[in-house]
This record gives C-alpha cells, sequence and structure tokens, in this order.
C-alpha cells in the first residue's frame, strides 16, 4: 500500500466533516481546513464528481453536502490507509 499522500489526507477530512452532517459553508470549511476558499470549491466538486459528495440546492445559492455510500466507503479505505502507514512508520 502506499502511504497517503497530502491530498489523500484532505480528502479524508473533507469528506469527514461532510459526514458530520452539520450544515457547512464553503468559507466555514476552507478556514477549519485552513485551505484556501478557491481549493475548497476545486475540492468539493471533484467529490462531487467521483460521486462521494452530493450537492443539494436548498433554495437560492444555498447548497447542502451530503456524503454518499460510495463516499463513506472511500474515506474508511483512506482511514485504513492512513492508519496503516501511521503503525508501519
Amino acid at each position: 500500500m502506499l502511504p497517503v499522500a497530502p491530498r489523500g489526507y484532505q480528502t479524508l477530512r473533507l469528506l469527514t466533516r461532510v459526514a458530520d452532517g452539520h450544515r457547512l459553508t464553503q468559507r466555514s470549511l476552507a478556514k477549519e481546513l485552513g485551505i484556501a476558499l478557491g481549493l475548497t470549491n476545486l475540492l468539493i466538486h471533484r467529490l462531487a464528481k467521483k460521486g462521494w459528495v452530493e450537492v443539494v440546492n436548498i433554495r437560492g445559492n444555498q447548497v447542502r453536502h451530503l456524503i454518499t455510500p460510495e463516499g463513506m466507503a472511500e474515506k474508511t479505505r483512506i482511514t485504513l490507509q492512513y492508519l496503516d502507514t501511521t503503525v508501519r512508520l
């Protein structure tokens, strides 16, 4: 197994926050993760394109991010990979 890349770690953190089920704004999510707002937007769109996150329009410009079963499986895979790498180190 390959070590978890920093991008994999960002993906894990993002999927974890979405899985928490709290209403998040991209701005607050960017602040929590310590990354730029534009990068947060890009990562969410990539996760949605892969089918790991569903973006649901609530009204107007408000959206809700939901983790899909495929996203939960990917979150589990990345977590196991991260733990495996940590234990080996």
